[in-house]
């Protein structure tokens, strides 16, 4: 059975869509799809505290839009941080548990949509939702979102920015973006903080409901004509759904309307428009995402004035999730179920995180290489005697056999040397010895524990490794540890796969000695290694070998050896 990857719905937040964010959660957690992903609520309350609690006891009142909260009470208090691999920490019992694999955030507005949430996540190093840093921040803050979408010739309606302290006359406003015009929040939405000013009566109350939420506030022309809102799914291969109208039966798309009352709009799925207007809808829509650096998520909302323009209004990087949301029901008209679409964004979630753990983090290039001695397989038989055999016969099937003994020759060489010792025994010697220890036997070579033992006689010291990877083997060295690895082919073999994997079943592998590495100090890029061969052409010194090309021929064992 698959272990679930364990999904982190975070939401709530200090934010005055808190409300909202809740309902997009409860939606969530009941359309996930439990069979491949086990979903964890985490809730955030107004004060900025993490919550967690049993599934049903996180959120109170459910049934009732109105009175709908988070529970408090019963909740632990929770947090996470760099270098804890996805683990929450309990701030209660300081213990870390709970691990996540990805957070799936629906935090709307400020705090959460704003790409502070996303920063911390990208610190503490774990895949996520939706947008990141950047499309987030700019997403969030429409004056920088329009500014971005007029520069690159994406039609938008006229606005003004609002400041404390330098707010313009009601007739200086109406001179520059007409009458009436919207007040709100830059960096809220949901509607929330909103008002239609339509003379001069309401302009002082309109600027004192928005600033209640942000210290800068927009004026932004009315647009006579429908809203038109397509949703965007995504990272690199961008698709939009097909559009949807809101008809609102308040005066706009208000608060109450989106998430109070179930009569406070219609939505018209899809939009009654043209083929040739919905793809332009669509592209549009695309071209708004990619400008501002938008991934995963986002839904993009329209005017569609009378005269047939279309203006974009703004993008929402985490839109509402909730049973009336236009996100979902957008992209189930277009043939992408609620739980086939919480999928897909975890799925993207995942693929740019594996994309971006393979960037370099430095410009830096380490290489460290020891300078280990190197001996070579491929012997003069001619002088048999000198070397220490009883016969011609007896010397060569020793060279064709002495591939671990020379990778430990060349290990205890190198500290020997470094030490300003005499070098360790001949070959011939060492053969002698290690037959007698029982490290080599006709009908399994040169084994592991064996090397450990003739290593350890001669005053090393050594240790058995398993389930090595090349991150483990680059520390070794960097430690000043000789790994002698298993391997199951001679790196660069030009042979086919099967004819590979045949020399490993015949064979029984190789070893070989990695003597330095490539890359920064999280991740090597390659290592290098002295290979030996009774073929002069695959003696290889200080050979650099790829880490992906490594890994093919690595079994993932090894004998380290150090100085005592």
């Amino acid at each position: 059975m698959l272990t679930k990857i364990r999904v982190g719905i975070i939401f709530g937040g200090r934010s005055a869509e808190h409300e909202v964010s809740l309902r997009s959660a409860k939606s969530i957690f009941e359309a996930i799809d439990k069979e491949k992903y086990q979903p964890v609520l985490i809730g955030i309350d107004k004060t900025g505290k993490w919550l967690v609690n049993g599934q049903q006891q996180t959120l109170l009142n459910t049934e009732n839009p109105k009175f709908f909260k988070l529970n408090k009470e019963s909740s632990q208090n929770v947090t996470i941080v760099p270098q804890t691999d996805g683990g929450m920490v309990n701030l209660d019992s300081r213990q870390t548990e709970n691990k996540i694999d990805i957070f799936f955030p629906v935090l709307h507005g400020p705090f959460g949509e704003d790409g502070t949430v996303q920063g911390l996540f990208k610190l503490a190093n774990i895949p996520f939702v939706g947008a990141g840093v950047l499309g987030s921040a700019v997403g969030m803050d429409k004056e920088i979102m329009k500014r971005l979408l007029r520069d690159a010739g994406i039609p938008i309606a006229k606005f003004l920015t609002v400041r404390e302290g330098n707010v313009p006359k009601y007739e200086e406003a109406v001179n520059i973006i007409g009458q009436p015009f919207f007040v709100k929040p830059a960096n809220l939405g949901s509607s929330v903080g909103v008002t239609k000013v339509h003379n001069k009566t309401e302009y002082q109350n309109a600027i004192e409901e928005a600033f209640k939420y942000d210290r800068k506030i927009l004026f932004e022309e009315f647009i006579k004509g429908r809203e038109i809102e397509c949703s965007v799914l995504g990272n690199d291969n961008l698709v939009a759904s097909v559009p949807g109208e809101i008809i609102p039966n308040h005066e706009f798309y208000s608060y109450e309307a989106k998430y109070i009352d179930e009569n406070g709009a219609i939505l018209e799925i899809p939009a009654n428009l043209s083929n040739n207007v919905v793809k332009e809808f669509q592209e549009l829509a695309i071209k708004t995402f990619k400008t501002l650096a938008c991934e995963g998520m986002g839904r993009v909302d329209f005017f569609l004035k009378n005269n047939g323009d279309i203006l974009v209004n703004e993008i929402n990087t985490i839109p509402g999730f909730t049973s009336i949301s236009m996100y979902p029901k957008l992209w189930e008209a277009s043939g992408i179920t609620y739980t086939e679409l919480i999928s897909r964004l975890i799925e993207l979630a995942i693929e740019r995180f594996e994309k971006e753990q393979k960037l370099k983090t430095t410009v830096i290039e380490v290489i460290k290489t020891l300078p280990v001695p190197f001996y070579s397989q491929s012997w003069d038989l001619s002088n048999w005697k000198n070397l220490g055999y009883k016969s011609y016969k007896d010397a060569k099937y020793w060279e064709e056999s002495s591939c671990g003994i020379l990778c430990l020759k060349m290990a205890m060489d190198y500290f020997l040397t470094q030490q300003g010792k005499p070098l360790s025994p001949s070959i011939s010697d060492l053969i002698k010895e290690g037959v007698k220890l029982s490290a080599y036997t006709h009908e399994q070579g040169w084994s592991h524990a064996g090397l450990k033992r003739l290593s350890e006689k001669l005053g090393f010291s050594a240790e058995l490794k398993a389930n090595v990877t090349p991150q483990d083997l680059r520390n070794m060295i960097y430690n000043n540890r000789i790994p002698i690895v298993s391997i199951k082919w001679a790196f660069k073999n030009e042979k086919s796969l099967k004819e590979k994997l045949l020399f490993w079943k015949k064979y029984g592998g190789h070893l070989a000695t990695v003597v330095g590495y490539k890359g920064n100090d999280e991740k090597p890029e390659g290592l290098y290694v002295h290979h030996t061969s009774i073929r002069p052409e695959y003696n290889w010194h200080y050979r650099y070998i790829p880490v992906e090309e490594f890994e093919a021929a690595f079994t993932g064992r090894c004998i380290t050896i150090a100085k005592n």
